[in-house]
């Protein structure tokens, strides 16, 4: 099953998929009086319950970022100035934070075989032509930097690959996370205060674009990893 989602300027969105088991636990007392005696005197007594319910199997895209480049003449790069939004849209409004949440667990059948945290998944990105007054241009390019996953169980393990992605084209790998890896929330700091991002991303303007404010969106797609 594939995930799909859009962003703009560029940015997009979350989706999730859940298979579930359902654990309900609920106390409650059925038998105990209302009201209980006491030395001094009596006090009532009611009883409530607490119930909860816990999702097994999810795989999820839970924040994508938006970038602001700064402002640049035809034909020069841009640094990422911020995450501001140019559009209302699926992103984390203001933040860098991309997030993945994998609680998928696998069990093999075979007797002793240790259990699996976490099936691996793929993250891809697209970026659409930049549009001014709806009007698109070709020609520009955004540079994506190479950054490690930022949580206490996946830090170093799973990173972003750095590449150059061309507005306009296919979809392209940006995070590849084998079995066994990438349980839990995995986060990336997608903002300046990231050296990596700061160094590393940018936007190439093409020589043929005219002064105005550019958009465009980008799609981020989680997939399962293939078994």
């Amino acid at each position: 099953m594939k995930l799909r989602l859009m962003s703009t300027l560029l940015l997009l969105s979350t989706l999730g998929l859940t298979a579930g088991q359902t654990v309900n636990y609920v106390q409650a007392a059925e038998n105990e009086p209302a009201v209980v005696s006491e030395a001094n005197g009596n006090k009532a007594v009611k009883y409530s319950d607490a119930s909860v319910t816990v999702d097994d199997g999810v795989l999820s895209l839970d924040a994508v970022p938006d970038f602001k480049f700064s402002r640049t003449p035809a034909g020069k790069k841009a640094g990422l100035e911020s995450n501001a939004s140019s559009i209302s849209d699926d992103s984390t409004q203001g933040s860098g934070l991309l997030r993945i949440t994998d609680s998928r667990v696998h069990q093999d059948s075979q007797a002793g075989s240790p259990e699996i945290y976490g099936l691996g998944y793929n993250l891809s990105l697209s970026l659409s032509d930049f549009k001014k007054n709806e009007v698109a241009v070709t020609g520009f390019q955004m540079g994506f930097p190479q950054v490690n996953a930022a949580n206490r169980d996946n830090n170093g393990k799973i990173s972003t690959i750095k590449q150059t992605i061309a507005a306009g084209s296919n979809d392209h790998t940006l995070v590849q996370a084998p079995a066994g890896s990438g349980y839990g929330e995995t986060d990336f700091n997608l903002d300046n205060g990231n050296a990596a991002v700061a160094r590393d991303m940018f936007l190439t303007v093409p020589v043929r674009a005219t002064a105005g404010d550019y958009q465009a969106v980008l799609t981020w797609t989680l997939t399962p990893a293939a078994k």
